[in-house]
């Protein structure tokens, strides 16, 4: 597992890789930066699994700095989208996995519809906003997706997930722990449906 920088829009940034093969992308929420799949041992099991999994601190999360990157807290989710395009195109990754949790699922959310010919397949964890879409939403339609929501999740309605199955036929749903940020109630299940998922569609 390494640790390592790359220079993109005047910004210094970080993430975390592990493993090599097809790639997997990792995308954290708004109280958290990479070391959070660290932690979880998401990072290793993926790697485990004989994934390239690639974790980055958001730009001015963590320790990326901004840059001239549009800020999250001023420009939304499409700042976040627009970097995740940046950091892949400037890490030649295509055809990724890419794994969010709750902003950075949004995040996930938003470069699919934009960008569906980057995108292999979503897991999802508890995205919010997902109402504003509408019925720009149509664009994931086909796109494997794992939703995964904590049971008493006080952040994103359950609502947020009959959203997307009602416009994706390929979307499935797992309950894993109770809070919004369940992958750190039960991390081991967590692991265990992130990398079944991750070998049904890279077969």
């Amino acid at each position: 597992m390494e640790e390592r920088y790359i220079r993109i829009n005047d910004a210094d940034i970080r993430y975390i890789e592990n493993g090599t093969g097809r790639a997997v992308i990792l995308l954290h929420g708004r109280s958290f930066n990479a070391d959070v799949w660290k932690e979880t041992r998401t990072l290793e099991a993926i790697a485990d699994n004989g994934y390239r999994a690639v974790a980055f601190d958001f730009p001015g999360f963590g320790r990326s700095s901004l840059g001239k990157f549009k800020s999250f807290n001023r420009h939304g989710v499409k700042a976040l989208s627009e970097f995740i395009k940046a950091a892949c195109d400037e890490l030649h990754i295509k055809d990724a996995i890419y794994l969010g949790a709750s902003m950075g699922a949004v995040a996930a959310l938003d470069f699919a519809i934009e960008n569906k010919e980057y995108v292999k397949g979503l897991i999802l964890v508890a995205p919010v906003y997902v109402d504003r879409y509408g019925d720009s939403l149509n664009s994931i339609n086909g796109i494997p997706t794992l939703l995964i929501w904590g049971k008493n999740d006080q952040t994103s309605p359950i609502d947020n997930a009959k959203l997307i199955m009602d416009v994706n036929k390929a979307a499935d749903l797992a309950y894993i722990g109770e809070r919004h940020a369940c992958y750190l109630d039960d991390p081991e299940l967590f692991n265990k449906k992130v990398t079944e998922f991750i070998k049904k569609v890279y077969i």
